[in-house]
């Protein structure tokens, strides 16, 4: 659910830590008690084996052009 995805990314980037449960209001509408899951959800190996190497392409050329930009302030 992407609501919890952005409130936890949130919490990393203003250095705030959450309950894991969520209002009763949040929880009934979207049928879960739980900011956070128990268990990952399971993801088949070939989809897990695409998502590191678009995650790794990323990276690279994020680091390509940092490089290109020269040092930083």
């Amino acid at each position: 659910m992407v609501p919890r995805a952005w409130t936890l990314a949130w919490g990393i980037m203003s250095d705030q830590t959450f309950a894991d449960e969520l209002p009763a209001s949040v929880a009934a509408r979207y049928n879960l008690p739980l900011l956070r899951d128990s268990a990952p959800a399971p993801t088949p190996t070939r989809e897990r084996a695409q998502a590191r190497r678009a995650v790794e392409e990323t990276i690279e050329a994020l680091r390509a052009l940092l490089d290109s930009s020269g040092p930083l302030p």
